[in-house]
């Protein structure tokens, strides 16, 4: 019986390598039209002290964007933010951050003992059905890839947003 398996299974790998399969998966792309998908995307900057220390909230929904911009809290809407802002999304920026949602990491460790990071968040929906719910900090020397990949998910509205 284990020689029929061994054998199964030499020549179901010797197929996905002739089919030119990958142990990685490739991201599919996402369909997610401005009418019926929302976004919620947050950061929260590392611990400091009140006066420096940074969050936002960005709300997609119809091809509008609003960012609550303040300190401590404003993420969970328990304080005013310190400033409001909106945006249009122009459906190329759309397509570009939508485009960035399969660019997102896996989910990596963070260093033992790491203190002062960030937090980014993403949650995705279309018609109600959650499609993206990411939650990643990044701290210490491992966390490049999670802070790029997420700036640039926001990017393409940042600036006008006026978003830290």
């Amino acid at each position: 019986m284990s020689r029929c398996i061994h054998r199964y299974s030499v020549a179901l790998a010797t197929i996905c390598l002739a089919a030119g399969c990958s142990s990685a998966a490739t991201p599919t792309p996402l369909h997610l039209p401005e009418s019926s998908t929302t976004v919620e995307f947050t950061y929260i900057g590392s611990s400091t002290p009140p006066p420096y220390h940074e969050e936002y909230v960005v709300e997609i929904s119809d091809g509008e964007a609003t960012a609550r911009i303040g300190t401590y809290r404003t993420v969970r809407g328990t304080v005013d933010p310190e400033s409001t802002s909106r945006t249009t999304v122009r459906p190329a920026q759309w397509q570009t951050m939508v485009d960035a949602l399969t660019a997102l990491p896996d989910p990596v460790e963070g260093e033992d003992g790491c203190a002062g990071g960030s937090t980014y968040a993403v949650l995705v929906k279309d018609a109600g059905r959650t499609v993206v719910d990411r939650s990643d900090y990044a701290c210490g020397s491992g966390s490049d890839a999670v802070v790029d990949a997420y700036t640039a998910f926001i990017a393409p509205i940042a600036p006008a947003l006026g978003l830290p």
